[in-house]
């Protein structure tokens, strides 16, 4: 194995723990902060940690022209995870991240019917390992009520 591929499977490890524990870790927060406090919190260590690479690597910040977009992409990231946040309060955590993790499904199909790129059998086959996937993790809890259909929803 390569250095190449030792650094892959890390960052592949650490996507891993981090994505994996997200849920739980807000689930916890949210006995003493609202969604929307969270979503907050998260962005801004986010930002701080990719502008802080962005600086170390020297890499060209964004300029005044480009400021209105990011900002439009800040607002719409928020309100993903603000609504991602306050729906862990209705439904539990399998259902949330069941439907969080069907977005390669999505993404493959937006992609054929928006940008007109093929689906190729390599597509199918990420397409079908996210399905399983969801599968797997709907099967856990296959209940359903109204408060858990609204945080579905959120």
């Amino acid at each position: 194995m390569t250095g190449e591929e030792r650094r892959g499977l890390l960052f592949v490890a650490c996507a891993v723990l981090l994505f994996s524990t997200s849920p739980v870790l807000v689930r916890w927060a949210a006995r003493s902060l609202t969604a929307y406090e969270i979503a907050a919190g998260r962005l801004l260590v986010a930002g701080a940690l990719v502008l802080g690479l962005a600086l170390l690597r020297r890499e060209r910040l964004p300029g005044r022209a480009e400021w209105g977009r990011f900002f439009f992409y800040g607002l719409v990231t928020a309100l993903h995870f603000g609504l991602y946040i306050a729906s862990l309060a209705y439904t539990t955590i399998a259902h949330s991240l069941a439907l969080v993790y069907t977005a390669p499904i999505f993404v493959a199909l937006f992609s054929r019917i928006y940008l007109k790129e093929s689906l190729t059998a390599r597509k199918w086959f990420g397409v079908a390992i996210a399905v399983c996937g969801v599968a797997v993790l709907a099967g856990f809890e296959p209940q359903f009520t109204r408060r858990m259909v609204f945080g579905d929803l959120l």
